[in-house]
């Protein structure tokens, strides 16, 4: 499905709302969500993003989650950190999801519902990330993605994008899925490491870190603002 830089085609936007319509926190979801958490922090800790984490300073770091989904990943990162949050979808359904998460936490957060290509932000964030997003569009607009997780930056600031990597495992499971009728996404491409280290670089990110986890089915490359 062709997706345009000035707005989701309705259709789209109405298959994400039904997916997150669907969505319930089972033990599959769950074991999943703390996996990669596991997997943000060894990357993160890199950049000692955690390490001063009870530093009065690191009460001013600013983070951004683009697609966020639950927001999962952002929130569980906030009750490390003393951050200040925002949540970007366009789902009116995967805020709600990530509210409910957020509230149950005690997380508190900025909830922005809006088309990522026509973001009315202004500001400038530490860290800005996303989790199974760029994956789901195809040229140009998936180059214009990581811009916008770039220009989100300050002087400075540190981006990491995880997409599902193209690899056999990823193959494998996504067909095991698809023939007991448990995929539910949209179109979504596996990506490789030359082409995700390419799209960042061209979006003005020094690739730092590259890597491979979750037996191979996902790719990470944490990026660092070079502009």
């Amino acid at each position: 499905m062709k997706i345009k830089s000035k707005g989701y085609q309705e259709e789209y936007k109405q298959t994400w709302e039904n997916i997150w319509h669907k969505f319930e926190l089972n033990i599959i979801e769950r074991i999943y969500r703390r996996w990669l958490f596991r997997e943000y922090t060894k990357i993160l800790s890199q950049i000692n993003l955690f390490s001063n984490s009870k530093n009065k300073e690191y009460s001013k770091l600013k983070i951004a989650e683009l697609g966020c989904g639950t927001g999962l990943l952002s929130i569980l990162l906030a009750k490390e950190l003393n951050v200040n949050l925002t949540l970007i979808d366009l789902s009116q359904k995967a805020l709600k999801i990530s509210k409910y998460f957020a509230k149950k936490m005690n997380v508190d957060a900025n909830f922005i519902c809006e088309d990522i290509f026509e973001l009315s932000l202004d500001s400038q964030f530490d860290f800005v990330h996303s989790e199974g997003l760029i994956e789901h569009f195809k040229y140009p607009e998936r180059q214009k993605i990581v811009e916008v997780h770039a220009n989100l930056l300050r002087d400075g600031g540190h981006t990491l994008i995880i997409v599902p990597k193209d690899s056999f495992a990823y193959w494998m499971g996504r067909r095991i899925l698809q023939n007991v009728d448990k995929w539910d996404w949209p179109w979504e491409e596996a990506i490789s490491n030359k082409e995700l280290i390419n799209l960042c670089a061209k979006a003005g990110l020094k690739p730092i870190i590259v890597r491979n986890f979750m037996l191979r089915t996902r790719l990470g490359v944490l990026g660092k603002s070079v502009r």
